[in-house]
């Protein structure tokens, strides 16, 4: 009829608005979660490493090799690692957005729109897995500099906990803090 009015529920619009802050705010914490979980894991697998080639390091400073070129060194299969991981990562989140997207469509049953395919979330993904990786190693290519040609000739390896630790306990605190 003429004299009918439509107006837009302004007491739910302003719920649903809260709930999507929430759940974006949500989200946006769990990435970061996420991130630092990445950089701890890529941390302690290069810290592993290092124990592990700390004589064949060794080995290479007392043949003449330089602190910096074992820095370059770790930098450099970090950044290798990070390319083949963000490839991967890039290539199997497509490839479960696809499946997720029939999986939905065969729950619903109907069609939903296909996967909208931009250069703009592969650059971001290669970006940040290379900084991922670029960061979490720093903390190994930092301990590479302390290995000393002496080492290689020793039976049991110098422990770095002692110098690892305040820095670890330092950047937990503060990570406490954010």
């Amino acid at each position: 009829p003429p004299d009918l009015r439509i107006d837009a529920p302004q007491d739910n619009s302003a719920v649903m608005k809260e709930t999507l802050l929430s759940s974006e705010e949500g989200i946006k914490l769990s990435r970061l979660f996420i991130l630092l979980l990445a950089i701890f894991i890529i941390t302690n697998t290069f810290l592993m490493n290092l124990g592990e080639r700390r004589s064949q390091l060794a080995i290479i400073r007392a043949i003449g090799g330089t602190r910096w070129q074992l820095v370059w060194m770790m930098i450099r299969e970090s950044m290798a690692l990070g390319i083949i991981g963000s490839t991967l990562g890039i290539f199997l989140g497509y490839v479960g957005a696809w499946g997720l997207n029939l999986a939905l469509e065969a729950l619903l049953q109907m069609e939903l729109p296909s996967l909208p395919y931009s250069i703009e979330p592969i650059v971001t993904g290669y970006l940040f897995g290379l900084l991922t990786s670029l960061v979490a190693v720093s903390i190994p290519a930092y301990l590479t500099t302390r290995v000393t040609p002496l080492e290689g000739m020793r039976n049991v390896p110098r422990s770095t906990s002692g110098v690892l630790t305040p820095l670890l306990f330092v950047i937990g605190i503060l990570l406490n803090v954010l």
